[in-house]
């Protein structure tokens, strides 16, 4: 099954629980196969999401009684790998893919963060610059040294 469907299927059927009731967790699970001389392993690779999803969207059926109505649907969607091996590394395969997504929101922010950097910097810059243009100002108004006759005007009163 092509993974960039299946992502599209989960983010399309992602809904927040609506419900108080705590639902326990489906895991990806690697079955063996009963009766199979070739050791085939069957991954069921909707069985995590099918059943909170349809419990989400059922608020008033109970999990357990959901979970019996829709066990024919997540039975009907296995991936069928010729060892355990390799649906061991079907797992990984898919834990990798999360771990990607991952970076690539963690890198989306980093430049998201460079960019904030960026323009503080310019703040900071242009902040600098007033400060520079203030000070000349206030050297230019200010003399910078009093004349003598000040002194003496002074000391007469």
């Amino acid at each position: 099954m092509d993974a960039d469907l299946c992502d599209q299927f989960i983010e399309k059927l992602s809904i927040q629980p609506s419900t108080s009731e705590r639902k326990p967790e489906v895991f990806k699970c690697i079955d063996q196969v009963s009766n199979d001389a070739d050791n085939k392993c069957e991954i069921n690779i909707f069985a995590d999401i099918i059943p909170i999803l349809g419990h989400d969207c059922c608020k008033n059926t109970n999990f357990y009684d959901w979970r019996k109505q829709v066990e024919p649907i997540t039975n009907a969607f296995p991936l069928t790998c010729e060892s355990k091996g390799e649906a061991i590394n079907f797992l990984k395969i898919e834990q990798v893919k999360e771990e990607r997504k991952r970076k690539v929101k963690e890198a989306e922010l980093e430049q998201k963060l460079f960019w904030k950097r960026m323009q503080l910097e310019e703040c900071r810059k242009s902040l600098q610059e007033v400060q520079e243009q203030f000070d000349d100002y206030k050297s230019e108004v200010e003399p910078l040294e009093e004349p003598e006759w000040f002194d003496e005007l002074l000391k007469d009163d």
